[in-house]
This record gives structure tokens, C-alpha cells and sequence, in this order.
């Protein structure tokens, strides 16, 4: 095959991946949808079913893309990082959100788990999408009544709530007040007695 028909025929088959994505990325969107309706109506279990097809989609494409890459006769360029898209980042955190309404706590701390590592990839540090999905990990463990992981998921939303606040240049009135440490400590005691009042 000369150089030539080479490039068209990889040029024909990055058009054809194009069409296919643009057209899953529809797909994946109208399941969403449908999920976020079922929600809104309280069917968990059809909502879950929409989420997972949207996540299986998104899957499907990644691995795809990854194939590609690997079988793409540029194996001089570096292989470039493939990151979750963000609507398969939001699909894990509504599954973990509908798990979490269905009082299946532990299906939905696997979830906000996944959601949070994926989230970390390419998020800042304290994203208010990030602190949600700590605080909603945190709801989790102490459903389940592992209350030391729930204390340290709260405790890292509260850090990173606190250090995007200092960072805006926002303090608030609770860290107006002094030293860091006696603060740290007062938002320490204040989450004990969360717990034991629960």
C-alpha cells in the first residue's frame, strides 16, 4: 500500500471515529436526561439503568479510542493521557447520588469514590464539584457507620473548603479569629459532635 492510500485510508478512518463519537456524545447525553427524569420522578432503579448505559457508552468509547491509538502507526508520538469525560464523571456521581436515595450506602460510597478519583485527574484540589462529592462520600461512610472515614472525608472537605476561601481571598468569620491550629481543632470538635449527636 503506498504512502498515499495510507493517509486516506487513516484520514477516511478518523473521520468515521469523529461521526461516531459525536454521534455516542448524543446518545450519552439523551440517556442522562432520561436518568435525570427518572430521578425527578423517584425511580431509582430506571434512573440507575440510564446512568449505567451512558457509563457503558462512555466506556466503550474510551477503550476504542485507546485501541486506536495503540494500533495507529505513530508509535513514535508519545500515547496521550485519556481522561473520563466530564459527563462520565457526572453519570458515576448520579449513580452514587440515586444508590445514596435507594439507602444502598455502600454502593454509593464505591461510586462517589470512583467519582472523586476521576474528579482528581483534572480537577483543582478544591473544585466545589470535588468538595461535593467528599461531603457526599462522607454522607455515605457515616450511613454505612464507618464514622472515622466519614470524619476524614468531612474534615478534607472542610481543609479544602477553608484553603480555597483563603486562596479567593474570602475568609470567613470562623477563621477570622486567630490562630490556625485552635481553628482546625474548633472544626475538629464541631464534626465530633455531628457524629455522636447521629
Amino acid at each position: 500500500m503506498s504512502a498515499t492510500s495510507k493517509d486516506k485510508s487513516s484520514h477516511k478512518r478518523d473521520i468515521i471515529m469523529m461521526f461516531a463519537l459525536m454521534h455516542s456524545t448524543v446518545l450519552v447525553c439523551a440517556l442522562r436526561n432520561i436518568g435525570d427524569l427518572h430521578r425527578d420522578r423517584h425511580h431509582y432503579d430506571d434512573a440507575l439503568v440510564a446512568y449505567t448505559n451512558a457509563l457503558a457508552i462512555q466506556r466503550n468509547e474510551a477503550n476504542a479510542a485507546a485501541a486506536n491509538n495503540r494500533n495507529s502507526n505513530n508509535n513514535n508520538k508519545p500515547q496521550r493521557q485519556q481522561f473520563p469525560s466530564s459527563l462520565a464523571v457526572a453519570d458515576v456521581f448520579n449513580s452514587g447520588n440515586i444508590n445514596f436515595k435507594k439507602s444502598d450506602y455502600r454502593r454509593a460510597m464505591m461510586s462517589y469514590v470512583t467519582s472523586l478519583k476521576m474528579k482528581r485527574m483534572f480537577l483543582v484540589c478544591d473544585h466545589t464539584s470535588l468538595l461535593t462529592t467528599l461531603n457526599n462520600l462522607g454522607h455515605a461512610y457515616y450511613k454505612m457507620g464507618v464514622l472515622d472515614s466519614a470524619f476524614d472525608a468531612y474534615r478534607e472537605a472542610l481543609r479544602l473548603r477553608k484553603a480555597r476561601l483563603l486562596r479567593d481571598g474570602r475568609r470567613n468569620k470562623i477563621w477570622d479569629h486567630g490562630d490556625d491550629n485552635i481553628n482546625n481543632n474548633m472544626f475538629e470538635s464541631i464534626i465530633q459532635k455531628i457524629i455522636k449527636q447521629h
